[in-house]
């Protein structure tokens, strides 16, 4: 296994007015999970991966995954119930269709954590990513995502991937 993580960080409680919190998308909640770095991971023959130690906590009680691009994304509940809320306004206000609705519901599984700390993601899902042995789970801020690990290293440290971090921080510095 390899690691590189900057771990998982807690916001203070209480209200602020960071521009962060309140321009850029961050969770409405007072106290939040980071998730950030990657790891890789081996999938077990029963499509079982095991979280970081750092990210088990997102979790613990329940979670949610799908597809997501080219990766599966997993997420609290309490964030699932924060992105669902968000479909479920774009549907009210008919900016996303009947179908594309159903789709996203009927595509979304409920995920718990075992004793040695592992994940089993459904076979359907890792077959359409086409997953091999090999995965990489990668924090995304406020969720989780998993690779399989050929095709994150083949999008991820791109010279124009780091122009354009690069010159994402730069624009607002």
């Amino acid at each position: 296994m390899v690691s590189r993580s900057g771990g998982q960080a807690q916001s203070s409680s209480g209200k602020s007015t960071n521009k962060f919190q309140s321009g850029f998308g961050w969770p409405s909640r007072s106290r939040f999970r980071l998730f950030v770095g990657e790891h890789e991971h081996s999938l077990d023959s029963k499509g079982r991966v095991v979280l970081p130690a750092d990210y088990r906590a997102l979790v613990v009680d329940k979670g949610f995954v799908m597809e997501l691009d080219d990766c599966l994304g997993l997420w609290s509940e309490e964030g699932f119930k924060e992105v669902s809320a968000e479909i479920q306004r774009q549907r009210d206000a008919q900016q996303i269709s009947i179908t594309a609705y159903r789709e996203f519901f009927s595509s979304v599984s409920d995920v718990k954590l075992d004793s040695a700390g592992r994940i089993s993601l459904p076979r359907a899902l890792l077959e359409s990513k086409g997953f091999g042995s090999q995965v990489v789970v990668a924090g995304a801020l406020t969720r989780v995502e998993i690779w399989p690990a050929d095709r994150y290293q083949a999008l991820q440290g791109t010279t124009d991937a780091k122009a354009e971090v690069a010159a994402a921080v730069r624009s607002f510095l």
